[in-house]
């Protein structure tokens, strides 16, 4: 009995050492978390316009091997940024030094990436031990520059939780502005110094259709009122501030000759309406140029000559939206280069609070009654085309007066839309003769990759098709894609011959078959009856859906889908079912809008979806009548 208590109180000696420094973590914060950062402390000194100096200290616990976000240590610097020091120390959970670096242990990388040239470059460590065990880090930085300062984001990934955060910035006040979310307001100390802190951060867990980290994270931004960038001089504490700098840097960068602009004029005619002129202007930089992205020194956000585009025909963004600028000037129609962040997540700019937010520039055309949007870096977008790369957000438009903040376009469910119509004729034996034509509208020319593989080969395109449509035992006669059309809700076309086996099942002289295999919203993961995070929709689109089924002759329906009519705030869906001589045929509709749904509003969403995901699994049930 005693050996027993001994060897049960050894046990959990063990177990007790073993954990080290998490038996000092409450449940709360390990739960669920593959990171947990002990603390985080940034520092932020602003000297003058141009100098400023920022480090960083962290301590993280890396609990298991499901994470990659604290487990590599990069540190970016480039012309504008210098790292002065950083020291890496492993240590296990009893506070054992494993390992330690120095900057001189650090991996030197160019970031040009896809670039022709950048002078961006990191310095990297990635400590491989077995987890789990612990990282300090620590990291010095001077800048040189203004144009950005720090985002302070406590929690920078899923699965990750918190002890303590901390932002302090020292610097005359009028020097820089803040905005913050969920975050208290900072501690003001005696030596020009505003702190912000954050504690106890549980992990969240990854969930679909999350929305921007700044609508449930806490998060503090910062911005210059004056500031300087490699000598260029300007004001940030307004849009219209911003902009003025922007026009220093393109000032004097129209020099096109009468001569470069020869081939251009030629090509428009004389009665040609300001929509021709443009669409002209558009398809001549898409026939005679290329991007490249090239990212040195103050070029990461002033344009290229345009003389230099017109003769090397290539050019990044910002050098193609103004050479495209330059040519629409030359024809006599006003147009303005426009900032704007790119990128399928829809980060845009605060109305309210002006800063360097922007990744990509494209151009805006105002028009008498609607508004051109070109984005000049890609030779196969249709005419004012945006994508959800650059569609429905703010940007900033570069106006003779600064900068004004407008909104690009956004596609509505009326426009984004999937449209299929299907004849599908089933044997005795249960196979499918299917043909099928489907329509792409608006973003809707995305899906599945579809804008994509129609410049594909007509081998890779019918990969792309069994990669994409999961309808079971399908062979392809026939594939034919069409390219989306040249317009600014641009429609792109698929139609398909195939067989499809085993597409009706046989049991006891029947046949069932379910026939939304072509179009339903499986996809739409509804398990979980509740949400720790709000849900966002960002696209609104449409599915239109005309079927019919035709029966062998000996086949009669026994039973037919439900019909349905569902209508609310998250969207609509419609079911009809119309029986007649040539077959079953059948009509369905569903719309889902954009929005953002709080946690109370998703089981009524949750909802919405499963119903639909639960009409699309209905059946048809033929019996042999024989």
């Amino acid at each position: 009995m005693r050996l027993s208590i001994l060897i049960f109180c050894l046990i959990s000696f063990s177990k007790s050492f073993s954990q080290g420094i998490l038996n000092n973590i409450p449940d709360s914060l390990q739960k669920n978390a593959n990171e947990i950062i002990l603390y985080d402390h940034t520092k932020f000194e602003i000297i003058d316009i141009a100098n400023s100096k920022e480090s960083q200290e962290y301590k993280v616990i890396i609990v298991n091997d499901d994470t990659d976000d604290r487990t590599s240590i990069q540190i970016g610097y480039d012309q504008f940024t210098s790292i002065t020091d950083a020291s890496v120390v492993v240590t296990n959970l009893e506070g054992e030094e494993l390992e330690s670096y120095k900057l001189k242990d650090f991996e030197d990388y160019s970031q040009k990436g896809g670039s022709l040239a950048s002078d961006n470059r990191s310095k990297y460590l990635e400590p491989k031990f077995a987890t789990p065990y612990v990282l300090e880090v620590k990291y010095e930085l001077a800048h040189i520059g203004s144009l950005f300062y720090p985002t302070w984001i406590p929690l920078s990934a899923e699965n990750q939780s918190l002890l303590s955060s901390t932002l302090s910035i020292t610097s005359s006040r009028d020097n820089y502005r803040y905005k913050s979310f969920g975050v208290k307001a900072p501690i003001q100390q005696a030596d020009n110094t505003l702190v912000w802190e954050v504690s106890n951060l549980k992990a969240i867990e990854s969930e679909s259709y999350a929305p921007q980290y700044y609508n449930f994270l806490p998060v503090v931004y910062t911005a210059p009122n004056q500031f300087m960038m490699d000598g260029y001089e300007g004001n940030m504490s307004t849009w219209k501030g911003f902009g003025e700098w922007q026009n220093k840097l393109m000032l004097g960068l129209n020099n096109l000759s009468e001569e470069d602009l020869r081939d251009l004029k030629g090509k428009i005619p004389q009665d040609a309406s300001d929509l021709d002129k443009i669409r002209i202007v558009y398809e001549y930089v898409q026939a005679n140029t290329r991007y490249v992205s090239i990212q040195l020194g103050i070029g990461g956000w002033k344009p290229f000559e345009s003389q230099f585009v017109h003769e090397k025909k290539y050019g990044d963004c910002k050098a193609l939206s103004f050479y495209t600028r330059s040519l629409l000037e030359a024809v006599g129609i006003k147009s303005y280069y426009t900032l704007i962040n790119a990128g399928y997540s829809k980060r845009q700019p605060f109305e309210d609070f002006p800063a360097s937010y922007f990744n990509h520039a494209i151009v805006t055309v105002p028009m008498q009654k609607d508004t051109i949007w070109l984005e000049c870096t890609s030779q196969t977008n249709p005419f004012g085309y945006l994508g959800t790369f650059t569609s429905d957000r703010n940007a900033l438009m570069i106006t003779e007066d600064g900068g004004k903040l407008i909104h690009t376009k956004s596609y509505t469910s009326e426009e984004n839309i999937q449209s299929t119509s299907t004849v599908v004729e089933i044997n005795e034996e249960g196979t499918a003769s299917v043909n099928l034509s489907r329509s792409y509208y608006g973003l809707e020319i995305g899906n599945d990759k579809f804008s994509g593989a129609v410049l594909k080969s007509e081998d890779d395109q019918k990969k792309w098709f069994y990669d994409y449509h999961s309808w079971g035992s399908t062979k392809l006669s026939k594939l034919e894609l069409t390219k989306p059309s040249l317009d600014p809700v641009p429609k792109g076309t698929m139609v398909l011959e195939a067989t499809i086996e085993h597409f009706a099942s046989n049991n006891a002289n029947r046949l069932f078959h379910n026939p939304f295999t072509f179009t339903n919203i499986k996809w739409m993961d509804m398990k979980s009856k509740e949400r720790e995070l709000d849900l966002e929709i960002k696209y609104a689109y449409t599915q239109l859906d005309t079927t019919l089924i035709k029966l062998p002759a000996k086949y009669a329906p026994e039973n037919l889908p439900k019909e349905a009519a569902i209508s609310n705030k998250f969207g609509s869906f419609s079911l009809k079912v119309n029986p007649s001589a040539d077959g079953i045929q059948l009509i369905r509709e569903f719309k889902i809008n954009e929005g953002i749904y709080t946690t109370e509003e998703y089981g009524e969403f949750r909802d919405f979806i499963r119903s639909v995901q639960k009409s699309d699994r209905q059946k048809i049930v033929m019996v042999d009548k024989t």
